[in-house]
């Protein structure tokens, strides 16, 4: 694991778009802003991997960006920009900066992070990467290539916002039962559902970990959006920032976001049960009123629920089709547990797809997930589901929360209201 790159690089061959080979001279500018915090696993490594596109160095601009000096990320920080000082990188200090500047951008940490970054970014086109994610060193000339139509051909079209698959990989030293539950979380019905969503573009759904998009385009439709004077405070006094990006770069026309199909965002992963299970409602919770038919349709495909309406949709309609007595609980039973033995096999061959066909020989260093980390997160996705509508499970929210309207942010509590916003309470 100590070489991400020369791991995924010797991996089997792997099926690439066929596109005409775009010249360095016709490539734009690029400002790829990493947004960090805490130590993440394999942070370096990480960090790396912007220094190491397949991309002319000259047209590229990377800033780092760290909240506080005193932040656990900022020594890596530190020592990738002093280790790549032939690039044009930036490190951004959000303390040092002018608390008037950030004061109208809300709870969210990250967009306060990294929202000099995206002022005085160099170029139009601006690449989101998370400090905790890795990505292959073709990775910024594919997603520009997308993102501008270049090299397809006759039917090569712009987008207007690109972004990555992203997978969780648990790094842990020895196995790790909560990374395990976030790695089979990222690739299974998450996956498959990320996937959908973008592909027929029927919402908004952006992760963040990797998503390129032009600012011009950004700021254009969420000035409109949000009726904001200040293009750089866009985000405004939301918690949830993904939903609105991608809602702002697609406008009132779908098709508009490019996933690409043969690379991924690899994130490694070591967390606890408390940290999986705090993120999982902090962001069901912020999200949420951003993006109603999502929000209702979430708790329908997971595979405990899911599996129960098939299990009684297909025992009624057999009992009528038959003119038989309506299905009995054994009955039900058998229809249930066939449902999830068939959710299973698909989780297991898509985690097993993703793998295979992204990771390379990374995926034999990494065993992957058993089948009682599949059960457990089958399990507490209920749990989620439930904290999220109620009370109890979030970091720093109190019990009584009985609509789940509450999220804490670094030691503050904020209400979301129906409009997507955060208040301070």
């Amino acid at each position: 694991m100590s070489n991400l790159s020369e791991e995924t690089r010797e991996g089997p061959a792997r099926e690439r778009k066929q596109t005409r080979p775009v010249p360095d001279e016709a490539l734009p500018h690029v400002t790829i802003i990493r947004p960090c915090k805490d130590a993440d696993p394999l942070l370096r490594e990480c960090l790396a991997s912007a220094f190491q596109q397949n991309y002319p160095s000259s047209r590229l601009s990377i800033a780092l960006c760290v909240s506080s000096r005193t932040d656990a990320a900022f020594p890596a920080v530190q020592e990738a920009a002093a280790h790549h000082a032939d690039f044009r990188v930036r490190v951004y200090v959000e303390e040092e900066e002018d608390a008037g500047a950030t004061a109208s951008l809300g709870p969210n940490p990250k967009v306060r992070n990294m929202s000099r970054a995206y002022r005085n970014a160099e170029s139009d086109i601006v690449w989101i990467l998370d400090s905790n994610t890795w990505v292959e060193p073709d990775a910024c000339r594919r997603m520009v290539e997308e993102l501008q139509g270049l090299g397809g051909g006759d039917k090569a079209r712009p987008y207007k916002m690109v972004l990555h698959m992203p997978i969780a990989i648990n790094v842990a030293a020895e196995y790790d039962a909560c990374g395990a539950l976030e790695e089979v979380h990222a690739a299974g019905s998450f996956a498959r559902l990320y996937t959908a969503i973008n592909v027929l573009g029927v919402g908004p759904c952006v992760t963040g970990k990797s998503t390129m998009f032009r600012r011009s385009d950004l700021d254009r439709r969420a000035c409109t959006l949000l009726r904001c004077r200040e293009a750089a405070a866009t985000p405004g006094p939301r918690c949830n920032h993904n939903g609105l990006e991608g809602a702002a770069a697609e406008g009132p026309t779908r098709g508009k976001h490019c996933l690409i199909a043969d690379q991924v965002a690899i994130q490694p992963v070591r967390i606890g049960y408390r940290g999986f299970m705090h993120r999982r409602v902090r962001w069901i919770r912020c999200r949420k009123y951003e993006y109603w038919p999502g929000t209702l349709m979430e708790q329908w495909v997971e595979c405990i629920l899911f599996s129960g309406v098939i299990a009684h949709a297909v025992g009624g309609a057999l009992a009528l089709a038959l003119a038989r007595d309506p299905p009995t609980w054994a009955s039900f039973g058998g229809l249930w547990a066939l449902s999830m033995l068939g959710w299973a096999a698909l989780d297991w061959s898509t985690g097993l797809l993703l793998r295979r066909y992204c990771l390379g020989r990374l995926a034999a260093a990494c065993p992957g997930p058993s089948s009682g980390a599949w059960r457990g997160r089958a399990r507490l996705a209920v749990v989620v589901l439930v904290g999220a509508a109620g009370g109890g499970v979030e970091s720093g929210v109190a019990g009584g929360d009985l609509l789940g309207e509450y999220v804490g942010v670094e030691g503050r509590k904020y209400k979301m209201l129906f409009n997507g916003r955060a208040k301070d309470y």
